[in-house]
This record gives C-alpha cells, sequence and structure tokens, in this order.
C-alpha cells in the first residue's frame, strides 16, 4: 500500500479526526483524577488502571475507526475481531500487572511508605498469621535469666514488625510463664495460629537457644531448631535475623531482606555494652536512685558502643519521661532529652524505633502536636502491632484534633489486642467527647470484660471514671454514686458537689490528703474545700480558704509561669474572692497558654474555666459566650453537665442561659 494512499484512507475513514478527539477527552480524564486524587483519596494503584484502560481504549478507537470508517461496513470482518481481542487481553493482562498491584515499597513494613497512614489506623489485618510467644524458659540458673527475659522482649518484638505476621503483645503471654495447660487451651484463650515456646541454656561462654512453632488446634510441632547465642557477639541480632527469616518461611510469608532488617532491631556487637544495657532495663526507673542509676549505666554502654541504637533510644525515653512528669524539672532536663533524641536520629533516622521517640519528644516536651505525627506516621507500618505505639499516637491525634483518625486507630489496636485495656478505655472517652453515648458505653464496658477475663486482679479503674462522666454528661448520677463510692474522696466530693450535698462535700475535704492532681487540672485542697464551704453559704470559712489557695498558687506560678493549669486554679480563685480583673487575667492567661484550636483536648477545659471565671464576677454575658463557644466543640461540656455545675450557680435562671443550654442539647459530633 502507498504511503499516500494510506493516508487517504485514514483520512476518509476520519481515524485522525477519532484519535484527536479522543486524546483529548483521555487527557482531560486523566487531568481530573489527578487533580482529584489527594481530596478523594484516589490511591496510585486506581490512578494507574485507569490510564492503562484510557491508553487500551485509545487503540480501541483506531481500530474501530479504522474499520467502521468505510461506508456501509456494519459487520465484525475476521481481521477486525482479531485485532479488537488482541487489544482488550493485553489490556486486561496489564491490569494485575501494573495498575492493581501495590508498589513494592509500599508494603506494610516500609518506613517511608507509611507517609500517609497519619490519619487512620494501622489497616486491614485480617490475613494475617497471628501467633504468641511464650515467655522463654531459663533451663540453668538465675545468672541467665536477664538474658532470657531479654531475648523474649526482643524475639516477641521482631516478630511483631514482620510483615505478614500479628504477634500478641508480650505483657498479654506472661501469665504463661511455667504453666501447665495444654497448648490447644493457650491458644484458645489468645485466639491465635500459632505459639513459639522454647527455652535457653548456658554452654559455657555461649546460650544454646531452642524454639519449637506449635499449631495449638492440633497441638502439633511445626517447626523446631537450635541456635547459639555468641555472648562475645553482644546483642542477638545475628540469630534473631534467622530466626526472623526461618519462622516467616514456615508460615509462608516472603520477606524481602529489608523486611528482615526492619524488623529486628539494631543492637550491639559489643558484650560489654550489652550487658550494660540488659541492666539499665532490668533497673529503669524515671525518679530517685533508680532515675540516676539507669542513666548511668545507659551513658556507660553509650561510651563503650556509642552507635548502639536501642540504648540511645532508651536513654531519650529516660529524659523525655522523667522531664514530662516533673521528676527533674531542672532547667537542664529538657535539653538532655534533646540531645538524646537528636543523637537516636543521627544513629539511624529510618529507624521506627527512633521515629517513635521523636515524635513522643515533639509531643511531650515540644508541644508540637503536628510535628509529632509527622514523626510517628512513617513508622505506622513497622509498629502497627505495637499499643504503646498505637495508644500514643491517638492521644496525640486527638491533641491535634484528628478526632476520627484517632477512633479509627484505638478501635484497630482494641481489636488486635483482646487483652488491651488501655485502648477501648481510651476509645470509650474519645467518643464521649464526640457525645456518641452509646458506642462510648460499649467500648467502655468490654474494658470489665477483658479484666475479668486477662488482669481479674489489676485494680484498673479508669474506664469506669469514663463510666460516671457519661453519666454526669447525661445529667444522671446513679453509676457515678457507684464508682465514686469505691475510688475515695476526691470523686466523692465530686459527686457530693454535683448533687448539691454540701456537707459530704465537706466530710470528703476533711479527709483529702493533697491536691487534685493530673494532666488537666490542679487544684489544691483549700480550692475544692473553699468552693464547698462557699456553695454551703460559709462565706467567711470560703473566704480563709480562697485565700489560702490564692498564696499557694501564687507561689507555684513564681516557679514555673507556664503552666496552665496553675494560671486556671489562680483564676478560679480570685474569682471566688471577688477579684474580677484579677481573675478573668488569669483565665485568659490559661486559654492563650493552651488554645483549644491548637490543643483540642485540653483546650476546652481552659474556655470551660473561662467561662466559669466570668460567671462568678458577674459578668454573665461574657460566661454565655464561652460557654457557646467550648458546647460547640467536642468536649466533655453537655448541656447537662453544665446545668448541675455549682460554678454556673448563679446564671442558671437567666433565659439567656437556658436558650443556650436548649440549643446545644443533644449536639453530637
Amino acid at each position: 500500500m502507498e504511503p499516500a494512499s494510506l493516508l487517504e484512507r485514514l483520512t476518509r475513514r476520519k481515524v485522525w479526526q477519532w484519535a484527536v478527539a479522543y486524546l483529548g477527552v483521555a487527557l482531560a480524564i486523566g487531568g481530573l483524577v489527578e487533580f482529584s486524587s489527594q481530596p478523594w483519596g484516589i490511591s496510585p494503584s486506581v490512578q494507574r488502571s485507569i490510564h492503562i484502560i484510557l491508553v487500551t481504549g485509545f487503540f480501541l478507537t483506531l481500530v474501530l475507526a479504522w474499520f467502521r470508517g468505510e461506508k456501509g461496513r456494519q459487520r465484525v470482518s475476521g481481521p477486525e475481531a482479531v485485532l479488537l481481542a488482541v487489544i482488550v487481553l493485553a489490556g486486561g493482562f496489564s491490569l494485575p500487572l501494573l495498575g492493581v498491584r501495590e508498589d513494592a515499597d509500599s508494603s506494610p513494613g516500609s518506613l517511608d511508605s507509611a507517609e500517609g497512614v497519619g490519619s487512620g489506623g494501622v489497616g486491614d489485618f485480617s490475613t494475617d498469621v497471628s501467633l504468641a510467644v511464650l515467655p522463654l524458659e531459663n533451663r540453668s540458673g538465675p545468672e541467665i535469666q536477664g538474658f532470657t527475659d531479654q531475648l523474649h522482649d526482643e524475639l516477641t518484638t521482631a516478630l511483631n514488625r514482620t510483615r505478614g505476621l500479628r504477634v500478641m503483645p508480650r505483657t498479654s503471654v506472661m501469665r504463661y510463664r511455667g504453666t501447665t495447660a495444654s497448648m490447644r487451651s493457650i491458644g484458645e484463650e489468645l485466639e491465635v495460629d500459632y505459639l513459639l515456646e522454647g527455652g535457653l541454656l548456658d554452654a559455657g561462654e555461649d546460650l544454646r537457644v531452642t524454639l519449637q512453632l506449635i499449631d495449638p488446634r492440633q497441638e502439633d510441632h511445626v517447626w523446631a531448631d537450635t541456635y547459639t547465642w555468641e555472648l562475645d557477639q553482644g546483642g542477638p541480632t545475628h540469630i534473631l535475623t534467622e530466626i526472623v527469616g526461618t519462622i516467616a518461611a514456615q508460615l509462608n510469608i516472603q520477606l524481602q531482606e529489608a523486611d528482615t532488617r526492619r524488623a529486628v532491631q539494631r543492637s550491639t556487637e559489643d558484650p560489654a555494652a550489652y550487658r550494660l544495657f540488659e541492666r539499665a532495663i532490668e533497673g529503669f526507673g524515671v525518679e530517685g536512685d533508680a532515675f540516676h542509676r539507669t542513666a548511668s549505666l545507659l551513658e556507660e554502654a553509650l561510651a563503650a558502643d556509642p552507635d548502639f541504637l536501642m540504648a540511645q533510644i532508651t536513654l531519650a525515653w529516660l529524659h523525655i519521661r522523667s522531664c514530662f512528669l516533673g521528676m527533674h524539672p531542672d532547667p537542664e532536663c529538657e535539653e538532655r532529652a534533646r540531645e538524646a533524641v537528636e543523637r537516636a536520629m543521627e544513629i539511624d533516622s529510618t529507624s521506627a524505633d527512633a521515629r517513635f521517640v521523636l515524635g513522643d519528644y515533639l509531643y511531650r516536651i515540644e508541644g508540637d502536636y503536628e510535628g509529632a505525627l509527622d514523626a510517628l506516621d512513617p513508622a505506622a507500618g513497622v509498629l502497627r502491632w505495637n499499643g504503646d505505639y498505637q495508644r500514643t499516637r491517638a492521644y496525640i491525634q486527638r491533641m491535634a484534633g484528628r478526632w476520627e483518625a484517632a477512633v479509627t486507630t484505638l478501635r484497630d489496636q482494641a481489636q488486635h489486642d483482646p487483652t488491651d485495656v488501655g485502648a477501648p478505655t481510651q476509645l470509650g472517652l474519645c467518643l464521649l467527647y464526640l457525645r456518641r453515648f452509646q458506642e462510648a458505653d460499649s467500648a467502655l464496658r468490654s474494658v470489665d470484660e477483658r479484666l475479668t477475663r486477662w488482669w481479674p486482679s489489676d485494680g484498673y479503674t479508669e474506664h469506669r471514671l469514663n463510666l460516671g462522666r457519661m453519666e454526669r454528661m447525661r445529667g444522671e448520677t446513679g453509676p457515678f454514686r457507684e464508682w465514686a463510692a469505691e475510688e475515695g474522696e476526691y470523686a466523692g466530693w465530686q459527686l457530693a458537689m454535683a448533687r448539691e450535698d454540701w456537707p459530704a462535700a465537706l466530710e470528703a475535704n476533711s479527709r483529702m490528703t493533697g491536691p487534685l492532681a493530673n494532666v488537666i487540672a490542679y487544684h489544691p485542697v483549700p480550692l475544692l474545700t473553699g468552693w464547698a464551704h462557699q456553695a454551703a453559704g460559709d462565706t467567711e470559712a470560703a473566704q480563709e480558704d480562697l485565700r489560702a489557695a490564692t498564696r499557694a498558687l501564687e507561689a507555684m506560678l513564681a516557679e514555673d509561669p507556664d503552666d496552665t493549669r496553675y494560671h486556671e486554679s489562680l483564676g478560679l480563685a480570685y474569682a471566688g474572692l471577688g477579684l474580677a480583673d484579677e481573675a478573668v487575667r488569669e483565665g485568659e492567661r490559661a486559654v492563650e497558654l493552651q488554645p483549644p484550636d491548637r490543643n483540642h483536648l485540653h483546650g476546652p477545659y481552659r474556655v470551660y474555666a473561662l467561662a466559669a471565671i466570668r460567671a462568678q464576677v458577674g459578668d454573665t454575658e461574657g460566661a454565655l459566650t464561652e460557654l457557646d463557644r467550648v458546647m460547640g466543640m467536642p468536649s466533655l461540656f453537655t448541656s447537662e453537665w453544665v446545668e448541675n455545675d455549682f460554678l454556673f450557680a448563679s446564671i442558671r435562671d437567666d433565659p439567656r442561659f437556658k436558650e443556650l443550654m436548649k440549643k446545644h442539647r443533644g449536639q453530637v459530633f
């Protein structure tokens, strides 16, 4: 066929026109998909699929134009049918190969790929193989118990970070140390597919490690092997890498070298450094002599091996927690924490543990919640089954106002670990802030079931405090009364004040031995007693108590002028004394230091306290403005809560107050 003749036929059959028209439409569709990918969450795999379909459609259009463009052609010819079939088959085979497959570096174990998981949970784990590592048996003597416990911890951690595996936390299996229960019953209790058991034997210069992988349903050994932990090589990294790879292979989980490298924590090849680290972990403490002993051992370990990552990360944790809890409030405390974190990131900035400790530092010390989440999110793939990581991440998500993300994170963690009581407790409180009471009630009552099954002697009651809060939010006091009767003087005081039983409140005050103090509030005993006397109408006694509270809080602010809790309580004390300007100044300072649009979890408390201050000093309009503001955001402060708060007794009868309560009643976020 002559070129001129071919061009003529292409023109006559309008192939050019169809090609140009199709390309225009395809480019428009491609641009729209790219533009919409982020706001609509269109994944790269779906985008690739759309691109392949568009490319396939282009060739289909050319074939159809060539054959259909000839006037009078209605029937499908043999060549046309063959071409159409080839193009459709080629596109169909391309989809699974190029379109819907996930990127190789977006596996759950990839640090780099986890950038986009910050707003959600840990994902679908229904296809992961579940495993529990039972406490390892010390088959020699007390001199190797530390090595036994440390290997169990590191083995559990490494397997828990392995792509395709879901491993029960170490705390959940410690009850089985020395157990005589059958493998079948343990597997059923833990609801896992496999159990790993074993022990350590002192073999002179080395330790002999024996492991067995068991199918509990069949009570059958799937695999068994023996390893030598050569102590002159330091930590157990060399055998952990082999163990993880072997167990994954036995369970038909295909791992890349990078997957194994991410799973096994970076240890040390210096035996002296490892022994110092083991001693530090064994006696870890954040206060008093325990703090100094732990810090000294970790620093000695790092002097022996400056690149010992886990020792550096543990030292960073030690300083962060010590500063945050106020155990060592000297000016250099935060600087030591910052230096420890920076050094950990210098050693390995891709380490999930280093990212975790960086995020914790930004949250606890810097108060940078968005920065903390940016630091934590890349570790989500590796730490997806780490309960401490998930609970911390959810807490910061709430601080940053990412409430639905926090709900997802906590639900995933509670579903993953049936022994975890912290996740459903936090989930219940999160749902209370959102006023989703039925869901909150279900989450909180599930804690009792977990306690009964797993921790019958634990004494954990935080979830019952949240149940009491929920009843206050609903304007009920029945379950709150039951909880208060068991929890002591502070809960009893809260209940008595809510019920306007002033003698009971004063009786609870008399039994208090210290302030009501937590991360949200700091109320010295004289402030609580002054409120009770004030509500009971004993003005003289109230004034005396409130002056004592004022003196104490002023002294504390002189030591720590940026503590929002002190400013808030001082403002409330001033308000009780009738010092309006001073009271409002302190209340506004607390809001300024912790605004609700920056700290979405604690900020609402500051606005609520400012509303109470304004109500007590006679600024009804200002009090209503602040109440409208705080009740319009996720918080505990429902209409029923506010109506029964003695701090607003002076404005309860105001029609504007009643109208505001009506406006927010039944509000859900």
